[in-house]
């Protein structure tokens, strides 16, 4: 193991940096509890604001603006800039203020516009900003607007900031998902709780609103299969297509792994979009024939062998708990399609496009490794019982978010570090690092912080989809996807803990955009919890924000994924994950709040910890503290022996919630004894290298270099006489 991952594993400035040439860093002001952040939120659109629709804007006398005119309410002044021509300039009716957008189409999820503004009254850099709303006809009074910019934070070098308020022309620019609607853009000045509405543009969207968006794999718990999902506006003949990938196909591929996700898609793939499918049936996965294919010879679709019919779902407000996600953070989330691509063969390359065959609307062309596995008749039959000798790269973290890659402010806040950790796990699928490229994320909660403005989903999904299209992306649900104060038709049982982490969301989201295996995959049953395997390991993901108590389904799930379902000879590495921690470093201890961090951590030893001791659980792993912290082998509070005792003792106990939200800062001021490794200072990621005999977890720092925090290492028994060893060494 090297001291650093490599020199140049995040590319270009650590921190994305502003127009001044400044680094970003992410907001990281602790709350009274020292969970982590208050973010940066738009307050105007908190859901106590959907109560007051009449007041959220405020519009002032053209007296007031020098105007001269008095301006009408906001249903007026949306419509009145509804007969805006198409050509991308727009503006409230004798509002005299122009907008001009360009380009005035978008041909790709994640193109850059500039909004362009002039002849604006009065113009204050400083209190001006220009809002995105998407659909572009919403009800300004009862939708949030997707993001926005202030005027002097980004202008042309034509038009600097310090000449708008003297001229009344200003451009800033932004980053446009395509969000299957038409976006408009407000031109807004004050305060962001009450602003008063200046102006509104014409639409601008995209060339092809079915565009296929935001693909992701997951393992489904059965060998040789993995799940796709993705998404369109409109669905009427959604499949998957995949074949056995050429070595002209594999994109840099090496060792049965990506090793880059980046290079998966070659200039000439896309032939992929433009070839039309002919469909004979849709009915069930079929081998095709050469003839159902309308490509040229040379084409990568030549070499297509099956196909597979998607399911499709979608939610609406109506299954939303509460505000916001139920009313001014709502937007439609299109249609969300998964299939099954089966009778993989474990470690070969493979080749895929997902998309609508009768609207003729495909991705690329994506090349992934299908998942190996150990056939019973292969360990059985290794060396000393051991089998195959394979070692795997997992990412294991939470709490990460999202951010914005243009600069701009969207109604969650922003977790800037994110972007690091998105930067490292695409560095992670490189073999050009000296260990085995990633081949599995397991994301423990928190995953977005959307809570409750779904347009954050979006911005998720597609900030990571390089690494989701070709690695599978397993996650758990934590307190900000799940964990709300009521229920809904769809949601007809409450969460553990009752408060507002999810923005109402009730965790809806979260089970339907991701499909995962198990009891998770019924999601109207409201049981995000699952099993499966992946190379050595055995992983249990539960959900701390349901009852987890015996008795409960999912005790009695645990039992039996630890008992019936388990084969120490296949997987001899055994790993709960779950969100909240079972042991923490925290000052957060409260026995009048149930949700404090040692009140939960008390309730999960109470509940959960016997079992673990009973199956030998190897290592129990969670989020929710924004922190890294590495206990030793612990049972029941009390240290049975070290980390790197030589004999199995008890679980090691990790937190790796250091991946983007604000760094937490309480923890107690002296350690507790339990704990070997703690560190509150630093964003990063954690990778698991694993093979059959040993387990190493790794913290790199996202700082530039990506330097080695900690380390420590398991020795399974076959690595050692009498029972599991282990190595430890910390760095920093």
């Amino acid at each position: 193991m090297t001291d650093h991952l490599d020199r140049g594993l995040v590319e270009g400035p650590v921190w994305p940096l502003d127009k001044a040439g400044r680094h970003r860093r992410p907001f990281n002001e602790t709350t009274s509890h020292g969970l982590g952040p208050h973010r940066a939120r738009i307050h105007a659109f908190v859901p106590d604001a959907v109560d007051m629709r009449d007041q959220q804007f405020e519009f002032m006398t053209g007296r007031d603006m020098g105007l001269g005119t008095e301006w009408g309410n906001v249903k007026d002044l949306v419509s009145s800039s509804s007969s805006s021509s198409s050509s991308g300039r727009g503006g409230l009716k004798d509002s005299g203020i122009a907008i001009t957008i360009t380009p005035p189409v978008l041909h790709q999820s994640g193109d850059m516009v500039e909004v362009c503004v002039a002849q604006v009254p009065g113009a204050d850099a400083s209190t001006d900003f220009i809002a995105a709303y998407a659909p572009a006809d919403v009800d300004l009074h009862a939708t949030a607007p997707v993001k926005l910019k202030y005027l002097h934070e980004e202008t042309s070098a034509s038009l600097p900031a310090s000449l708008y308020s003297s001229t009344g022309q200003g451009c800033v620019s932004f980053r446009l998902l395509n969000l299957r609607d038409a976006y408009s853009f407000a031109v807004m000045r004050g305060n962001v709780t009450s602003p008063l509405l200046l102006a509104t543009s014409a639409a601008v969207g995209f060339k092809e609103p079915n565009e296929v968006t935001q693909v992701h794999l997951a393992l489904t718990g059965n060998d040789g299969e993995m799940s796709v999902t993705w998404v369109t506006r409109d669905t009427r003949a959604p499949v998957v297509q995949w074949w056995a990938a050429m070595p002209d196909e594999g994109g840099g591929w090496e060792g049965g792994r990506a090793s880059s996700s980046r290079r998966q898609v070659k200039a000439g793939d896309r032939k992929c979009r433009a070839v039309e499918w002919r469909r004979q049936s849709l009915k069930g996965a079929k081998k095709t024939e050469p003839g159902d294919l309308a490509a040229a010879s040379s084409s990568p679709l030549d070499r297509i062998e099956h196909q597979a019919v998607a399911s499709t779902t979608t939610y609406t407000r109506l299954d939303m708990c509460s505000p916001p996600a139920a009313t001014i953070g709502f937007h439609d989330p299109g249609a969300i399609h998964s299939a099954l691509m089966r009778g993989l063969e474990g470690g070969r390359d493979y080749t895929y496009r997902v998309g609508d065959a009768e609207l003729n609307v495909w991705s690329d062309c994506i090349t992934f490794t299908a998942p190996p596995f150990f056939p019973s008749k292969e360990v059985e039959g290794g060396a000393g019982g051991g089998g195959k000798d394979v070692t795997y790269t997992f990412a294991v973290f939470g709490d990460m978010g999202t951010a914005e890659e243009d600069g701009s402010t969207n109604m969650g806040g922003e977790e800037v570090a994110s972007l690091n950790t998105t930067r490292l796990l695409l560095r992670a699928l490189s073999s050009s690092i000296s260990r085995p490229p990633l081949s599995l994320v397991l994301h423990i909660g928190d995953l977005s912080y959307a809570r409750g403005y779904d347009y954050q989903w979006d911005e998720f999904l597609a900030q990571n989809e390089d690494i989701m299209k070709v690695v599978p992306w397993m996650v758990s649900s934590g307190n900000h996807e799940r964990d709300a104060s009521a229920v809904s038709l769809y949601r007809p049982s409450p969460s553990l803990y009752i408060g507002e982490d999810s923005g109402g969301e009730c965790g809806v989201p979260t089970q339907i955009r991701f499909p995962m295996p198990g009891p998770w995959q019924e999601a109207e049953k409201d049981e995000p919890w699952y099993s499966f395997s992946s190379g050595p390991v055995r992983w249990v993901v539960l959900c701390i924000e349901k009852d987890f108590m015996p008795g409960s389904p999912q005790h009695d799930f645990l039992l039996d994924a630890l008992s019936s379902q388990m084969n120490r000879t296949l997987t001899p590495w055994v790993v709960v994950a779950a969100h909240r921690p079972m042991y923490i470093d925290s000052d957060w201890d409260d026995p009048e709040k149930e949700a404090s961090d040692q009140e939960v951590a008390k309730k999960m030893q109470e509940g959960l910890e016997d079992v673990l001791m009973q199956y030998k659980v190897d290592l129990g792993i969670y989020g929710h503290h924004h922190s890294y912290q590495r206990t030793c082998q612990v049972y029941r509070n009390k240290c049975l022996a070290p980390s790197g005792g030589t004999e199995y003792k008890a679980p090691v106990h990790a937190v790796v919630g250091m991946a983007g939200q604000g760094l937490s800062q309480n923890a107690l001021a002296v350690r507790p004894a339990i704990f070997e490794h703690v560190d509150t200072s630093h964003f990063g990621l954690t990778l698991m290298t694993v093979n059959r005999t040993h387990l190493t977890l790794t913290l790199y720092s996202d700082e530039e270099g990506g330097e080695v925090l900690d380390t420590f290492t398991l020795l399974g028994k076959a690595g050692g006489e009498g029972g599991r060893a282990s190595v430890v060494r910390t760095e920093g």
